[in-house]
């Protein structure tokens, strides 16, 4: 299933889709390229491919990059206007004394919270063979 694209320069782009893969969903946000002008596009190895259960993680990551580049400067409210996406609310303050939270995607209703992923935890190191 194709969740969209985007441009990403010359004859490339970036899109998101998911399959099934021996009877589980996978998730995969990939670069595809042309390698001739007019030519259809093909996937390339630049990108990942996941399980879809780990999307939630996926996308707590990317709002804490999205986070972090806005507060280093990187990402202004031009950037959005090129995307064609309207720029992330300000900080709402609160009335307990906490640091404002900034939500760029806000979660619906009833979602399941993000745990935290521990350290360590995901794929282990690949063992180099010894000759």
């Amino acid at each position: 299933m194709k969740h969209g694209q985007f441009p990403k320069g010359g004859r490339a782009e970036i899109r998101a889709t998911s399959e099934p893969f021996r009877g589980r969903t996978r998730f995969d946000v990939r670069e595809y390229f042309a390698p001739q002008e007019g030519a259809e596009l093909i996937p390339t190895r630049k990108g990942i491919n996941l399980p879809a259960p780990l999307v939630p993680q996926l996308r707590a990551l990317l709002e804490k990059a999205e986070h972090d580049l806005l507060d280093a400067g990187e990402l202004t409210p031009a950037h959005y206007r090129l995307a064609g996406l309207a720029p992330p609310a300000e900080p709402q303050e609160t009335d307990t004394g906490e640091p404002p939270v900034m939500e760029l995607f806000p979660r619906r209703e009833g979602a399941l919270p993000l745990a935290p992923v521990p350290a360590g935890a995901g794929t282990p190191a690949r063992r180099r063979r010894v000759n």
